[in-house]
């Protein structure tokens, strides 16, 4: 038996593009994003699949569950950065940035970090939940983080 992954061939349907459209629409109005995330872009390659995931998720987001795994996470990455060394405001200044400059920067690590990335982190895991089952969805093969809570499955890391 071959250690290597099954195949996924893409749905080639030209109909099915419009459908995708309308979803990806339907994700940018929801989430506020200025463009539909790459996780949501990869899985319109499978348009009748983007659908089920969307229709699954979609009523989730303005949940308290949701917004509230969403707050979490933000305070557990404040944490984590709070805990590392940063150069002081003076520092970035000294390296030539401009007050302005900085102005643009935050406001652009704002839209990814309370938007874009900590809806990425929830919903990639959603959809995992959705492929694997909710269990599984705690743990990646990926993964580089010590297994110190539980022990996952050969092959895999739980996160």
């Amino acid at each position: 038996m071959s250690n290597r992954p099954a195949e996924v061939s893409l749905e080639v349907n030209p109909a099915a593009r419009l459908d995708v459209i309308d979803v990806g629409q339907e994700i940018r109005e929801q989430h506020g994003h200025p463009d539909v995330a790459s996780y949501y872009r990869g899985i319109a390659h499978w348009p009748r699949f983007l659908e089920a995931v969307w229709g699954r998720i979609s009523p989730l987001i303005d949940t308290a569950p949701y917004k509230e795994r969403k707050r979490g996470l933000l305070a557990a990455s404040r944490n984590t950065v709070l805990e590392l060394p940063l150069p002081s405001r003076s520092e970035i200044l000294q390296r030539g940035l401009t007050e302005e400059q900085v102005a643009e920067l935050r406001a652009i690590l704002a839209v990814f970090r309370f938007r874009i990335i900590s809806d990425m982190f929830l919903e990639v895991s959603l959809i995992k939940a959705l492929l694997d089952g909710p269990e599984n969805a705690r743990s990646s093969r990926f993964s580089f983080a010590r297994a110190d809570r539980q022990q996952a499955p050969k092959g895999e890391s739980s996160f």
